[in-house]
């Protein structure tokens, strides 16, 4: 018994683990993505004061 419950909590550990790198790897996707609409934004602006002149 000692050993069944030994494996499900490594079992648990292991999905808590590969929980916390998707976390992880989504987080950073966002703010990729962020960081892509800012520039996109920046460059827009940019774009638009050189045309008003």
């Amino acid at each position: 018994m000692l050993f069944l419950i030994d494996v499900d909590h490594g079992s648990f550990e292991k999905a808590k683990e590969t929980r916390q790198i998707n976390l992880q790897a989504a987080t950073v996707s966002l703010q990729v993505v962020i960081s892509l609409c800012k520039r996109k934004e920046t460059a827009t602006l940019k774009l638009s004061f050189k045309t008003a002149d």
